[in-house]
């Protein structure tokens, strides 16, 4: 059994490592369980700077979860700072439409079976998308006109990948 003077507190790491440490738990954890913890992880998972990344892979068998309400929740916790997001499975014209209109910076957009992301949705979206620089599409069905028309929007496309 540990002595008790080897007890050591969570809450005495530098605000640095706790924050690098949550990162690495899935992003679904996060919000629904890691900021519910105590004050100081709260803060952590509320800082901008967490979410300039967001990554929703291989969630679509969490049918249990709000998907869409996490995903908006997450890209309102970027404060606008949002750089990537990945959403893979439950993706739609409302999700695409809430993260266009609140990351003006987004540079990395990959969006994997979203039947639900119409082309209209992504027609929409595509001119709030000026800094994008990589699109990524996997098993969803866009039509040329509606890729042609992202292209043009988006100045500083370098990769388009489907």
């Amino acid at each position: 059994m540990a002595d008790e003077s080897e007890t050591r507190n969570w809450l005495e790491l530098p605000r640095d490592v706790t924050a690098a440490i949550i990162s690495r738990v899935g992003i679904i954890e996060i919000l629904d369980n890691v900021q519910k913890v105590c004050t100081l992880w709260r803060d952590i998972c509320n800082d901008p700077s967490m979410w300039r990344s967001v990554d929703f892979h291989d969630v679509g068998k969490l049918w249990y979860y709000d998907l869409e309400k996490m995903c908006m929740r997450a890209v309102d916790l970027s404060k606008g700072d949002l750089d990537h997001i990945n959403i893979e499975h439950f993706g739609t014209d409302d999700i695409l439409t809430h993260v266009t209109e609140r990351s003006s910076h987004l540079r990395r957009l990959r969006l994997v079976s979203c039947p639900e992301i119409s082309d209209k949705g992504l027609r929409e979206a595509a001119p709030k998308l000026t800094s994008m620089e990589e699109l990524e599409i996997s098993y969803c069905y866009f039509s040329p006109a509606t890729l042609a028309a992202v292209g043009r929007c988006c100045p500083h496309l370098k990769i388009i990948q489907v």
